[in-house]
């Protein structure tokens, strides 16, 4: 298994919804976004959630993963 980590940064507001962010870092990393799994504290992000309620705070991480297919 190979594991890549890197380092994004991004400031939105705390009623933006993810999605925006979702978005902007699958433009940015050139992968589709149906690609990609978001995580905050293990758990999956939806699009419609927003940092306030997944009460997140300054400094928080998400965790992203890239789909894997198996054949």
């Amino acid at each position: 298994m190979q594991y890549e980590i890197e380092e994004t940064f991004f400031q939105i507001r705390k009623n933006t919804t993810l999605a925006k962010l979702m978005e902007a870092y699958s433009a940015n990393m050139n992968k589709k976004l149906s690609t990609l799994r978001f995580l905050f504290d293990g758990n999956r992000i939806k699009k419609i959630d927003t940092p306030d309620s997944l009460d997140m705070e300054d400094g928080d991480l998400i965790d992203v993963m890239i789909q894997q297919i198996s054949g």
